[in-house]
């Protein structure tokens, strides 16, 4: 559902993909991602826990890795955008700083810029964003 954004003739034709991809296997939600073009989500959070980590060279091969596997950039922009403002530990201002960042690398890239420099780019600034404001400890609900 989330793959369509409530497209349901997307949605038919993404399933339509995946049938012909897995070939009479049981189609998952993998599949349907993969066929989709999107992002996993997993690839999000992996990169924002590298990050967090506080060592942005530890980050580098992540991001190479990822620009090697072809994800769109744009893709892995909204994606990594949704993990941080779904992130409860994040401080609201560093949400917010975020946001910015997330906003400057969407201008650059429509202006044309290199995808893999604009990627180290917006690691870096993840990574400073997160060295500068320690995150609040979540509440125990």
């Amino acid at each position: 559902l989330n793959t369509a954004r409530g497209d349901l003739r997307r949605s038919i034709t993404v399933l339509q993909g995946a049938h012909q991809l897995m070939k009479g296997e049981t189609i998952d939600g993998a599949a349907v991602v993969e066929v989709s073009g999107e992002v996993p989500e997993s690839t999000a959070l992996e990169i924002l826990a590298e990050l967090r980590k506080g060592n942005f060279n530890s980050t580098r091969p992540v991001i190479q890795r990822i620009v090697c596997e072809g994800y769109n950039v744009m893709a892995l922009l909204q994606r990594l955008q949704q993990a941080v403002i779904s992130a409860d530990d994040l401080l609201d201002v560093q949400k917010a700083n975020l946001g910015n960042v997330f906003a400057e690398v969407d201008y650059r890239l429509a202006e044309g810029s290199d995808e893999q420099l604009q990627l180290l780019w917006l690691g870096s600034q993840i990574n400073r964003v997160f060295t500068e404001t320690p995150p609040r400890p979540v509440a125990a609900r």
